[in-house]
């Protein structure tokens, strides 16, 4: 009876140990996200330039001819 009780009482500080030590760990990225942000801004701020720029219409075609100024356009 008395290592069992031993155990249980064991089990149950490593459980709060393993519990304290996750917490520290979600603190400790939470923190770092907070601190450093998120780094995939450039690479999504990089897709919209670039979708951006391929949305972009720089000359029609009429008549088999390339219009390409504003003034050729309208």
């Amino acid at each position: 009876d008395d290592y069992a009780t031993e155990e249980r009482i064991a089990q149950k500080d490593l459980d709060t140990a393993l519990n304290h030590q996750e917490q520290f760990w979600k603190d400790k990225s939470r923190v770092q996200w907070l601190m450093e942000g998120d780094r995939n801004t450039s690479y999504f701020h990089r897709l919209t330039k670039i979708r951006h720029a391929t949305n972009i219409i720089s000359r029609l075609q009429k008549d088999g001819n390339f219009l390409e100024s504003n003034e050729e356009i309208e």
